[in-house]
């Protein structure tokens, strides 16, 4: 069994090899997309419609659909990144924070990175459906609903990690 210490000190390690991946990734994605705007990707991420799927296909054309599939691959390698921080942070802050029920919360949330990911993995399978083989209505919504369930999430994980750094915070100044 590992001491508190030892358990740190691979949690922040762990925390920051995901980190660095996730960045990796992102730069990666740029690259793979021609610079595409992230703002592209999740407008199609959260089209509700196959009329504004459409829209967008059009608005883009045969380059642009290439970019967004390069995009899309390259986001698995993101997915893996961004949840592995999530998963790492939510315990590692969790116990820098000090305090028994948020570092059990720790425990609960990061799943929920897990259950983020997975989302993710998901919606960018439907995107790839849409973009090589067509525009099912079921399909699309299904993805814009991941998107948002992922969003969600990453959202919460995000609140409950700067919970934690502000208890820790506050641990800190008050131990002055």
């Amino acid at each position: 069994m590992q001491s508190d210490a030892t358990a740190t000190v691979v949690l922040k390690k762990r925390f920051w090899i995901f980190f660095v991946v996730a960045v990796g990734a992102y730069f990666l994605m740029r690259y793979l997309s021609g610079q595409l705007t992230g703002k592209a990707i999740i407008e199609f991420e959260m089209a509700k419609t196959v009329d504004a799927v459409q829209s967008m296909l059009d608005a883009w054309g045969q380059s642009g659909i290439g970019r967004i599939l390069k995009s899309t691959y390259g986001d698995f390698l993101f997915i893996i990144g961004y949840s592995g921080t999530l998963f790492y942070g939510c315990r590692y802050f969790g116990g820098l924070a000090e305090n028994f029920i948020l570092k059990k919360a720790g425990k609960i949330f990061s799943i929920l990175a897990i259950v983020a990911g997975l989302s993710d993995v998901l919606e960018n399978l439907c995107m790839i459906y849409t973009l090589k083989v067509g525009k099912v209505d079921w399909v699309i919504h299904f993805t814009y609903d991941l998107a948002r369930i992922k969003f969600s999430l990453i959202f919460i994980l995000l609140i409950y990690i700067v919970i934690c750094l502000l208890f820790w915070v506050i641990d800190r100044v008050s131990e002055k």
